[in-house]
């Protein structure tokens, strides 16, 4: 067995195991899932070790508060917020990384607690920024409880915008959803 595994001291970074280990890496458990794509990721339980190795950033850091960034799929078929911090790579819209973390499916919607993300890169290299995938275009009505889960996903939607109050607002688009 490896001495740095478990070795070190906890700074507040996340980590595996009783202790963070020693060196600039934490070691993933041999138990961790690794995920064939962010969809198998969000089908697993709550409290999995995952490694997801390849997502499409689609908000990267800075945009959201508390150092949330959302992943998709290159097939659009799922996204997942994804909890980062300051202190791990900050990363663009439209980058391509590999993140390791803890699924936590305990909110409103999954989150992966990340221990790390790393830039695998894209066509043009290993830190290269592939052109960021675009919203889909889409009625209201045909993510309204009908059809496509869009939990995470990057949508555009073209309507007359509504404030509800403070924190929420509508748009009607013509389709009728409610």
């Amino acid at each position: 067995t490896n001495p740095a595994i478990d070795a070190g001291e906890d700074v507040g970074l996340p980590y595996y195991g009783s202790a963070p280990d020693l060196g600039a890496v934490e070691s993933l458990p041999s138990s961790a899932y690794v995920a064939t794509g962010v969809a198998d990721a969000v089908e697993q339980e709550s409290g999995t070790i995952i490694d997801l190795p390849r997502a499409i950033v689609t908000v990267g850091n800075g945009v959201l508060k508390n150092y949330i960034i959302y992943v998709e799929d290159a097939s659009r078929a799922k996204a997942i917020a994804v909890q980062s911090s300051q202190l791990l790579t900050q990363v663009s819209e439209g980058q391509v990384v590999r993140i390791t973390g803890k699924l936590d499916k305990t909110g409103v919607q999954p989150v992966l607690k990340a221990t790390t993300i790393s830039l695998v890169g894209g066509s043009d290299g290993a830190f290269a920024q592939d052109t960021p995938l675009a919203p889909v275009a889409t009625t209201s009505k045909s993510i309204a409880g009908v059809g496509l889960d869009a939990t995470a996903l990057l949508f555009k939607f073209y309507g007359k915008v509504t404030p509800v109050n403070d924190e929420y607002f509508c748009i009607d688009d013509g389709s009728g959803a409610t």
